[in-house]
């Protein structure tokens, strides 16, 4: 980490239509615009970055639900030299696509909660988070390896202080194609002894095909957590424990480990915040150890009007010009 640092301006505008309701359901239209200037070479980007489109309906009211949401987004690919000449020196290229994010049924019954269909796996306070909801503008580091969306069925169980959740998915995350008979599973305890804070713990392990031997790769995942919300502080602390088998030719054990502490300081309008997060990515290999310290200052500007400064300060194991200051005006209209 060096003093000269990337500038990024982030403007996003959320754009959501009132979640308009009809006889059958919602609409609801989300874009998400992003203007960024990073020196010293004055590259200049303007993108749409991100628009979705949730819809729903309730097929028998309080009890049966039908949700789906799809993205339409502009994404970059790498290509072959012998194309580069066509379209820039980049080498990436830029096509349209529409994504099929959620497309999920829920049954409420007394005392539990049944998901099926492809949904973001809750294993911490922050992966089911969407970006609108974010106290920063990025994910804790911790959230390198979330197994995010998956197509299955989940339980959800609230009993006093207990909440519990249970899964059973296709495993592969964000993807479709991961279909061998092996399943992922995930389990999370939360106990909540007073209203607003929370203590628990989750764990995710699946197993996937491996070409070229008759054998299957496994993952997992483990998270200890904290946190407590009231209207001056919101405070978190996690720490994450992660494993993948990979095969070139043997078997091998990728691990990894994560910690971060959150602190929020509500005033007013403005919210003061303080982030650390430290990560090794491979224990097995040096050099693979990350750091970030993020300073942040959000002004609620109105109802539905959000300002976002962060400061950003990355370390890695090699000293690298990657300090970012960021800022991100979100708008819900």
């Amino acid at each position: 980490m060096k003093k000269v640092f990337v500038i990024i301006l982030l403007f996003t505008v959320m754009l959501l239509p009132g979640a308009v309701k009809f006889d059958w359901g919602y609409f609801t239209a989300i874009g998400q615009f992003q203007y960024a200037v990073k020196p010293p070479h004055s590259v200049n980007t303007f993108d749409l970055k991100r628009l979705r489109v949730l819809t729903g309906s309730e097929i028998l009211p309080g009890r049966i639900s039908l949700d789906m949401q799809l993205e339409f987004r502009t994404a970059g690919i790498s290509i072959s030299e012998s194309e580069i000449t066509d379209i820039g020196p980049s080498g990436i290229k830029k096509i349209n696509e529409i994504n099929l994010l959620d497309l999920k049924a829920t049954f409420k019954l007394p005392f539990i909660t049944i998901t099926a269909g492809r949904f973001i796996l809750p294993v911490d306070h922050y992966s089911p988070s969407s970006t609108a909801k974010l106290d920063l503008i990025e994910y804790p580091l911790a959230e390198t390896f979330a197994p995010w969306r998956q197509i299955g069925v989940l339980a959800n169980a609230k009993i006093a202080l207990f909440n519990v959740f249970a899964s059973i998915t296709n495993g592969g995350a964000n993807t479709f194609e991961d279909t061998d008979t092996e399943k992922a599973y995930m389990l999370r305890l939360d106990i909540s002894p007073v209203k607003g804070a929370a203590v628990g713990f989750s764990g995710y392990s699946e197993n996937s095909a491996a070409e070229d031997i008759s054998t299957y790769l496994g993952s997992g995942r483990a998270n200890v957590y904290a946190w407590y919300r009231n209207d001056l502080f919101f405070f978190i602390s996690q720490l994450s424990y992660s494993e993948k088998d990979s095969y070139s030719t043997e078997i091998t054990t990728e691990y990894s480990y994560s910690y971060f502490l959150h602190l929020s300081a509500f005033i007013g309008p403005f919210e003061g915040i303080l982030r650390y997060e430290f990560m090794d990515k491979n224990a097995n290999i040096k050099g693979e150890l990350s750091s970030r310290l993020t300073f942040g200052l959000n002004f609620k500007m109105a109802e539905r009007a959000v300002l976002m400064a962060n400061y950003l300060v990355n370390g890695e194991s090699a000293d690298t010009d990657n300090d970012v200051f960021a800022v991100q005006l979100q708008l819900v209209l």
